[in-house]
């Protein structure tokens, strides 16, 4: 049996991401399959058997939950530090110790048996510099700025320009507005 890597690899384009690939690896298996003749029946494709066997084929697993399980303490800054990343948590696991699941793309943290938090895992630094890079969701801070409103004006979890965030300064403004309407109707607010 001839190995297939060299027809399927040939010609690989760029992938945005994962599944980008795996779907392309998926259309590109279907085709060759239409194509390559089938060892013990050569007036037939492997395409063609399979659709006859497939009937009679078990069913296939329920997909298997790939990760790799690490014990981390969060910080008193709401952060976890994985592969010298950081990534925030809610504040209200300050300094206790939480489970980090990391699968390919992405880190999912669990406490109490519920999932906390969830954000895409970052493998690209800036190597010249060294330099971790840190992930924030604001809305884990919710409970730090109840009880320290002037956390808002200076936080590192919001950031102020474009440049810092690398998104529009309309998705950071609406985020600072969503902060003030939730900060306004909360108990104790000030007027």
């Amino acid at each position: 049996m001839q190995d297939a890597r060299p027809r399927i690899w040939h010609e690989v384009p760029r992938f945005p991401d994962l599944p980008a690939l795996n779907d392309w690896l998926q259309r590109r298996c279907i085709g060759l399959w239409s194509q390559i003749q089938h060892p013990e029946h050569p007036q037939r494709t492997v395409a063609q058997v399979l659709a006859e066997e497939q009937p009679h084929l078990m069913p296939a697993p329920s997909p298997f939950d790939g990760y790799v399980e690490d014990t981390k303490r969060v910080s008193p800054t709401c952060l976890i530090t994985f592969e010298r990343n950081r990534y925030s948590v809610p504040a209200s696991f300050a300094n206790r110790p939480v489970s980090v699941r990391a699968y390919a793309d992405r880190l999912v943290v669990v406490a109490e048996g519920q999932i906390i938090a969830e954000h895409a895992r970052l493998f690209a630094r800036d190597h010249s510099s060294n330099a971790a890079r840190t992930v924030y969701d604001w809305r884990h801070y919710l409970a730090v700025i109840q009880r320290k409103p002037g956390a808002l004006r200076n936080g590192a979890p919001l950031p102020r320009s474009r440049k810092d965030c690398g998104a529009c300064s309309r998705c950071c403004s609406s985020a600072r507005a969503e902060i003030g309407r939730w900060w306004r109707s909360s108990p104790g607010a000030a007027p």
